[in-house]
């Protein structure tokens, strides 16, 4: 499976949407980058509103996606995430497993705005920035702070508590988990697509 492939005579494309979530600095941009460039941005990169597209191959089927970016919480841009909503097919929701903020974000705030706006909306958890579970200086800061890094088990269960399709981690500076996280994205919405009538509920072409 790749990111970036060639579309065959009268294959039938597939377009998703998707829109990516969560604190800032747990990686988000950088998850995206890395995806559809296939390198990791050795920059910090200012998060833009901005959506990057790319191919992949599911099942053998091709995907043609766009992926949004977002940036942080903050109450002044809840209106730009409202008119993001409708025109999407699934929620990648993101946070680091180690900051514990991020990880408590879910539940506190992105959660409940999900629930007021976009109920029916299938969403995909992404534990992100797993290297830095053996960085040693992560780790003093966490021990400083007196918590740990996030394990696999607590993104399940956190996974299980906001009804989330399912839970993944990556890591996008060494590439690891990170097609898999778009891979999984697109699974999702075609078994959606195929239970449902696509002119009905949230599964929206763009």
């Amino acid at each position: 499976m790749t990111a970036q492939s060639s579309l065959a005579p009268r294959q039938v494309l597939e377009r998703q949407t998707r829109l990516l979530l969560g604190d800032a600095l747990v990686g988000k941009t950088s998850l995206i980058v890395c995806f559809t460039t296939g390198s990791f941005p050795q920059e910090s990169m200012p998060t833009v509103w901005d959506t990057y597209r790319a191919r992949l191959c599911v099942g053998g089927r091709t995907v043609s996606l766009s992926v949004r970016d977002t940036a942080a919480q903050e109450e002044h841009l809840l209106a730009a995430r409202q008119f993001y909503y409708p025109q999407v097919d699934i929620l990648i929701l993101c946070f680091s497993v180690c900051d514990p903020v991020s990880f408590r974000g879910v539940w506190q705030n992105w959660y409940p705005e999900m629930l007021r706006h976009c109920p029916h909306l299938p969403v995909l958890l992404v534990g992100t920035q797993i290297d830095l579970r053996q960085d040693s200086a992560t780790l003093l800061q966490l021990l400083r702070q007196e918590t740990m890094p996030i394990t696999t088990e607590q993104g399940i269960a956190l996974a299980r508590s906001i009804h989330a399709d399912t839970y993944l981690e990556c890591s996008a500076r060494h590439r690891l988990g990170v097609e898999m996280v778009f891979e999984e994205a697109a699974r999702i919405v075609l078994r959606r697509w195929a239970g449902h009538d696509r002119g009905r509920g949230s599964c929206v072409l763009t």
